[in-house]
C-alpha cells in the first residue's frame, strides 16, 4: 500500500513535443514548455532552451526570464518604437492603443491574467458567432425550378415567335391592299434608301 502512495506523489515524465515548430531558443515553444513546467509537469529539458540563457557566458538570467513571462520585453519594444517610429507603432500596436494600453501598463496587465488563470484554471469557451457567410455565385437550383426555368423561357420564345408571325401577317395584308403599281413603287423607294 505505502508503494502505492509513493508512486502516485512521483510525477511521471511527459516528453514535450514540439512538432513542426523550430525548437530555437527563445521560440515559443520555449513558453509554453516554460508553462507547462511551471503548471507541475515534469518535462525534461535544458535551461538553454530560454531567451534568457547566455550563450556566451554559458549562464541563466532568472530577471531577464521574468521580464519575458511578464512582457517587459514587449513593453521595452513599445517605448522604442513610440521614440523612433510613431507610425511603425501605431500599426503594430493599434489594439493596445485603442484599449488604452501604455508600455507601462504591461506587467501590471499579465500579473492580473496569471492570477486570474491561477483563480480559474477551467477554460470556459465562448459561444460562436453567428456568421452570415456571403455567396459569390447562384445557389443550386432543384429540378423542379430548372424545369419551371425551361418553361418560363420556351413561353418566352414562342410568345416573341408568334409577336414575329403577327407582324409578319400584318405586313402581308398591307401590302395586299396595294396594286401591283404601288407595291413595285414601295420597293424601289426602300432600295434607293
Amino acid at each position: 500500500m505505502w508503494k502505492a502512495l509513493i508512486v502516485n506523489l512521483v510525477p511521471s515524465p511527459v516528453y514535450f513535443d514540439a512538432g513542426l515548430a523550430r525548437t530555437s531558443i527563445g521560440n515559443k515553444v520555449s513558453g509554453a514548455l516554460k508553462g507547462a513546467g511551471n503548471e507541475g509537469l515534469s518535462i525534461p529539458h535544458s535551461s538553454k532552451w530560454f531567451p534568457s540563457y547566455d550563450s556566451e557566458n554559458k549562464e541563466f538570467s532568472a530577471e531577464v526570464h521574468r521580464k519575458h513571462i511578464t512582457g517587459q520585453n514587449a513593453a521595452d519594444y513599445t517605448c522604442y518604437l513610440i521614440e523612433e517610429d510613431e507610425d511603425a507603432y501605431k500599426k503594430q500596436f493599434s489594439p493596445f492603443i485603442k484599449n488604452n494600453i501604455t508600455p507601462y501598463m504591461m506587467e501590471e496587465m499579465y500579473k492580473k491574467a496569471h492570477a486570474a488563470i491561477i483563480e480559474n484554471p477551467v477554460y470556459e469557451k465562448k459561444p460562436k458567432k453567428e456568421v452570415k457567410k456571403k455567396r459569390w455565385n447562384q445557389p443550386k437550383m432543384s429540378l423542379p425550378q430548372k424545369k419551371d426555368q425551361v418553361a418560363q423561357k420556351k413561353a418566352s420564345f414562342l410568345s416573341a415567335q408568334m409577336g414575329y408571325q403577327e407582324l409578319i401577317n400584318q405586313t402581308t395584308i398591307f401590302y395586299q391592299d396595294f396594286s401591283d403599281k404601288d407595291k413595285t413603287n414601295l420597293l424601289n423607294k426602300q432600295k434607293k434608301k
